[in-house]
Parts: C-alpha cells; structure tokens; sequence
C-alpha cells in the first residue's frame, strides 16, 4: 500500500507485510480559536520533534472551527505523509451550518481534503444506524471509545441518514483514487477496556463491514487499511489481529493499543509492550501513545517521548517477526570490543547516549568494573 497525494511532491510511504511497520504520530489544535496561532506554532513544534524521533505520518486530530486553515498550515513544507479524520471536520462545520444535509454534504468535504493536499483519509464508515439497538443491547463495559464513530452515529440520527461513507463508498473510492489518497477504515467498536477485548459482538459486525469495503477498494483499486484493537491484553493480541486480517484480504493492519486500562500516567509504555506484540503478529502500522493519552494535550516532550517509546516498540515486534536481529547483532560485536555502550551509531537513539555518557567505552554503572571490558582485559593478557 502506498500513501501519497498525487498533488504533493513528497516521498511515499508504504505499508504492508514487505515494509517495516510504520509510525503515526497525531497532532491537532484545541478549540481555543482565540490562540490559534500559537496553538498552530506548538503543533508544528510538535511535528518537527516527532520526526526527529523517528515518526513515518503525520495524523490531524484537531477538534476546532479551523480546521482547514489548520491543515493547511501544518502541512507546509511538511516533507512526510499527513493524514486527518473526515468527520471531525463534517461534525464542526455542521455546527454553525443550518442548511439542509444530505449524502453529498459529507462526500464534498472529502473531496476538498482530498485538494487541500490530505495523503490518507481515515473514514468511519462501519457505524450504521442499526447500531444504536445494537449498542444498548451490548453487554461490554463501555460500547465505544472511538470519537469519530460517536461523532458520526449522532450526525446519522440527528439529520435521519445512514452513513453515507457506507451507502455512497463507491462514490467516495472514485474521488480518493483521483488524487491517489488513500482510505484508513476508523473503527467504531475498537475495545476500550481489556475486558471489552473479544472477537464477537460489534466488534465481529464492524469486521464484516469492514471486510466487505476492503473488498469493493481493492476491486477498484484504491489503497486502504484497516484499523484495530485499542485496550488489549497481551493474550488477546494474536488473536484480535490475525481475525482481522485473514477476513479483510490482509490489507494493512493499523493499531493505536495499550495493554492494561490501569496504566494512566504511564500509558506509553504499556502502549510499547502491547504495540511491539501487535507488530510481532502482523500489524503494519501503530499510532504512538504519549504518557498524556488518557490525562489531555500532550506537551512537546510528550509528543517527542512518545514516538521514541514506538520505534522501540516497532524494532522489537519487527525483528522477531522477521528474525533479523543485524543491528542487535552489530551492537553486541560492538560491546565484546569496546565495552557495555558499544558503538552509538547502532543504537535507535544515538545522541541520547552522547548527552549522557563522557567515557566512550563504560558506563557510569559499572565504571572500571564493567564485566565486558574486564573480560576484554583478561583475553588480551592485562589481568
């Protein structure tokens, strides 16, 4: 799957079983209008850290009046693929926008992200108005999490329409592969609690949907993923994944997942245990988890820790998926000769280790009693 608008001049990425999973890294402005500046300023800040650290796509997330003065201003002199979420822009302009909706409404701002430079659109398109039985009828703990699907349900019932990215995909396809953008199918009924974390119920609905529009893309053309999971025991994972895609013709599989519901505060790492699991069972893309996801804004800190924690994550998941260990390997040549640090150029963060180590060949934990380099001593005669 490749993912670039055919009106940008930047690099693809491209995501599938063949490629390195890839990094998403959500920014977005609040719905502070009178700062918008300044909160457009931070979100670029933010863009620029992530991609230090590492990110492979840039996601939209911003919830405010805004929104495409927003995107378009994040994407300047962007150099990597920026996507967004279609029906947070539909929900916010309906809000002060009396005329009469229809299909049409919902499918003519795709088409003007689509202009305005938008490389992967995610479309909840799998939330039908026959889930509002179904959800009361549920018995998890919390329906959905998803703000898109919640967002998009009340829309359908508000003004007594069915989702128009379901009834008028074909539609929607002919105009994304005009533009080469491609379609990420948002999930509705992704777990929000470990205990919610099944294949049955909605979430087995929602993926027969999505299989059925994976199906009608694929036979026109159009580059799409899937997304999945969210809070997910680490015995589950397998399972959650490979179902998905097996039904969904093993289309690229996109997760933003934790481990544990209890892990607030901390949520970047149980997002990394649960992420490198997802990725070592056949995911092809995670959306990094700051420390901030259930607390608020995440800071510049945040931002930049956060896509560092996924690309340990990613490393992790990829190598034993793929049994390459080169770079672990080169490390450890490395340490034998040189000490417990090695050579700072194979590591994932070499100038972390430059900020705090001075002694190029140990550590402070050990100093002059580090087990490699007396080793090292006693095979080259000096002990």
């Amino acid at each position: 799957m490749r993912i670039k608008n055919n009106l940008k001049d930047i690099e693809p990425i491209f995501i599938g079983d063949e490629f390195c999973p890839v990094i998403f890294t959500h920014v977005g402005c609040s719905e502070d209008i009178e700062n918008i500046e300044i909160n457009i300023k931070d979100a670029k800040e933010k863009i620029q850290l992530a991609i230090q650290a590492g990110t492979n796509a840039i996601c939209d997330v911003s919830m405010n009046k805004k929104i495409p003065y927003i995107q378009e201003c994040l994407m300047k002199d962007l150099t990597i693929p920026f996507g967004a979420v279609s029906i947070y822009e539909t929900y916010i302009s309906l809000e002060s926008n009396s005329e009469k909706i229809n299909e049409q409404y919902f499918i003519k701002i795709i088409e003007e992200e689509c202009l305005r430079g938008i490389d992967v659109l995610t479309l909840h398109a799998t939330v039908l108005l026959e889930d509002d039985v179904l959800i009361k009828k549920s018995k998890r703990l919390i329906p959905s999490t998803s703000r898109g699907g919640v967002l998009m349900l009340e829309l359908m019932k508000k003004y007594n329409i069915e989702n128009p990215y379901y009834t008028c995909f074909e539609e929607i396809l002919a105009i994304v592969k005009k533009y080469d953008v491609a379609i990420s199918l948002g999930p509705m009924y992704r777990p929000a609690s470990v205990c919610d974390c099944k294949i049955e119920d909605l979430h087995y609905i929602e993926l027969l949907r999505m299989q059925k529009l994976c199906r009608i893309a694929l036979d026109n053309g159009v580059n799409i993923m899937i997304e999945g999971i969210g809070h997910a025991p680490i015995n589950r994972i397998e399972e959650m994944i490979k179902t998905a895609k097996s039904l969904c013709y093993n289309v690229p599989y996109r997760c933003m997942v934790v481990s544990t519901d209890i892990s607030i505060g901390y949520d970047h790492v149980s997002s990394a245990i649960a992420s490198a699991l997802a990725i070592y069972y056949g995911a092809d893309s995670i959306t990094c988890v700051t420390r901030k996801e259930h607390l608020g804004i995440p800071s510049q800190e945040d931002t930049y820790e956060g896509v560092m924690v996924a690309k340990v994550a990613v490393h992790s998941g990829y190598s034993a998926r793929t049994n390459d260990f080169t770079l672990d390997r080169a490390m450890t040549i490395s340490r034998k000769k040189q000490g417990c640090i090695g050579n700072p150029s194979y590591a994932l963060f070499p100038k972390l280790i430059e900020k705090y180590v001075q002694d190029e060949r140990k550590c402070s934990m050990c100093g002059s009693y580090c087990p490699l380099v007396k080793q090292k001593e006693e095979k080259d005669g000096i002990l």
